[in-house]
């Protein structure tokens, strides 16, 4: 029996991501060529990151979901927090998540357990990560180790949970180093403009201090020159003092 069934191609994909993210598909590719994907992306790689977008509803344009070169020369599709929160509060069988934290005689975070109900399931799916494992040294580490050991624990038990493939934790949490960059501006490499609209689109302090473990990570391998880094330092206290006053702001209002 034959089907009507359209190929998938990349504009098909694009046309449908776009709905997702409720713009018209010549400003997605805009926006996904300017901000969120590496200069030069082949198709197939276009095609490939689209089509994570769309299976797990995320949306590109808010950060839910980007990419950066991979040693391979091809994307690592990465996803934020607020992707995270978003896949496992859209599932159907979602049922709620607990965490634990585990501390010393000092009262100091050594590990954080996430638990996640199913229900579908009759036992839930639970992952405990260690502060001693996780813990990279990078400032976001230093400053908030308990959430960000919560959110290490909060990733993986919702990669059990959900069967996720096909996406890269950030960074600052993986154990081999992050790709090289390609070299596009005498100004700046791929890296820096890549981190500079990353830090330039947060409107949390959450999405500042993942911009921030992305930047830390890049300078940690060398691949951020020495002004890149304190330029990226400028711009991340510019936006710390945006999101501060707005806060202010929305509290006075309040």
């Amino acid at each position: 029996m034959k089907t009507n069934k359209e190929p998938m191609t990349e504009k098909n994909l694009i046309v449908q991501v776009a709905q997702q993210c409720q713009v018209k598909p010549e400003e997605l590719q805009e926006v996904l060529s300017k901000t969120v994907l590496p200069t030069g992306t082949k198709p197939e790689h276009l095609m490939a990151f689209l089509a994570v977008a769309k299976q797990h509803n995320l949306n590109p344009l808010t950060r839910e979901i980007y990419a950066f070169p991979a040693k391979s020369g091809g994307i690592s599709v990465v996803m934020s927090v607020d992707g995270w929160n978003k896949i496992m509060n859209q599932h159907p069988q979602f049922d709620g998540i607990e965490f634990n934290h585990a501390t010393d005689e000092k009262g100091q975070v050594v590990s954080v357990t996430a638990t996640i109900y199913r229900k579908d399931r009759q036992r839930p799916t639970v992952v405990t990560e260690f502060l001693s494992e996780c813990n990279t040294g990078s400032q976001p580490w230093k400053q908030y180790p308990s959430r960000m050991l919560r959110h290490a624990a909060m990733k993986q038990a919702i990669r059990l949970a959900f069967g996720l493939s096909g996406i890269t934790p950030e960074p600052d949490a993986q154990e081999e180093e992050p790709p090289a960059p390609k070299v596009i501006n005498p100004e700046g490499s791929q890296t820096f403009f890549l981190l500079k609209e990353q830090f330039e689109s947060c409107q949390t302090q959450e999405a500042l201090e993942e911009a921030n473990s992305l930047a830390n990570a890049y300078a940690k391998r060398g691949d951020l020159k020495k002004g890149e880094v304190d330029r990226l330092k400028l711009i991340q206290k510019q936006v710390e003092q945006e999101i501060a006053q707005t806060m202010a702001t929305a509290t006075e209002a309040a």
